[in-house]
């Protein structure tokens, strides 16, 4: 087992699998966050349809890790996006395949956590960054570079950020959830303020989710806890036990959610790391394998 830590998203762990001898005599091993070497890169991507346990219905490699899914077209779909540390470059793709990324450019600051939501209710998302010690929001509506359109603070250091439609006006807006309280703290407006809806819900060490679970047109909230791999979400914004749980991922996968058929039900998916690197080996003698 290897822990490795990023800025966006703290200590992570990392199960070595499938460790292997390959055949010019190097072993090669599965590491994330490593660059990409191409347009497909190195995270893959298995997607379901519906928030149940079972097989991917698409599955496909693009991007590297961690990275997020939004609708970069306003066609009704989400499609994948990964935004790059340090150089603060996003890179999106409109189509849930495996190819060169869309659309890229630079927005942002290294140590950012990207951001995506549809601020302005036009049907397409934009960007944005939250910068954790200052509770800082900057919000694009384009996907270009450029000057935040929207900037205000709203959150605590240690708050993690959270995008839904709340109220189902049409409007992504923001929130945070705290950890170590369990709390959610939403807003309606892009704006500071104090919270319109504050409620408990989830345990140490989840992860939280934002999503529109049922189709009703209103993000609800929801879970992913690491270590079961479970799902468990909640269809109101309110203290309350799961109303949708089940299992899917793989220990170590990163969850993703979107509407990946255009049903306006959003979804579960997993992402993995994916990529070879080579550590050469010492010669042996007489066959046997160096320790």
């Amino acid at each position: 087992m290897i822990h490795f830590y990023t800025r966006r998203f703290g200590w992570w762990l990392l199960v070595l699998v499938g460790l292997a001898l390959v055949g010019d005599g190097q072993y090669t091993l599965a590491q994330p966050g490593l660059r990409a070497a191409s347009g497909e890169g190195t995270a893959v991507w298995f997607l379901r349809y519906s928030n149940s346990t079972g097989d991917a219905d698409i599955s496909f490699r693009y991007g590297r890790l961690p990275a997020f899914a939004g609708d970069w077209d306003g066609d009704g779909v989400d499609t994948p996006g990964w935004f790059d540390d340090d150089t603060s470059t996003w890179y999106l793709r409109n189509s849930l395949t495996a190819g060169e990324s869309d659309i890229t450019f630079y927005y942002g600051s290294p140590g950012d956590v990207p951001l995506v939501g549809d601020w302005d209710g036009d049907g397409a998302d934009g960007v944005g960054v939250f910068r954790p010690a200052a509770g800082g929001w900057l919000l694009r509506n384009s996907l270009m570079s450029g000057d935040a359109d929207i900037e205000f603070l709203y959150g605590n250091p240690g708050d993690i950020p959270v995008v839904g439609d709340w109220n189902g006006d049409g409007v992504d807006t923001i929130g945070v959830f705290r950890s170590s309280e369990f709390a959610w703290y939403l807003r309606n407006s892009l704006s500071g303020g104090d919270a319109d809806v504050t409620f408990l819900y989830g345990t140490s060490g989840d992860i939280p989710l934002a999503g529109d679970w049922d189709g009703d047109g209103i993000d609800s909230v929801g879970i992913y806890r690491p270590g079961d791999t479970l799902w468990a979400l909640r269809h109101t914004l309110s203290d309350g036990p799961a109303d949708v749980t089940f299992v899917y991922g793989a220990p170590g996968d990163l969850p993703v959610l979107g509407d990946w058929n255009g049903d306006n039900v959003d979804t579960a998916g997993v992402m993995r790391a994916s990529f070879a690197i080579y550590l050469p080996l010492v010669q042996a003698t007489k066959g046997v394998r160096p320790n």
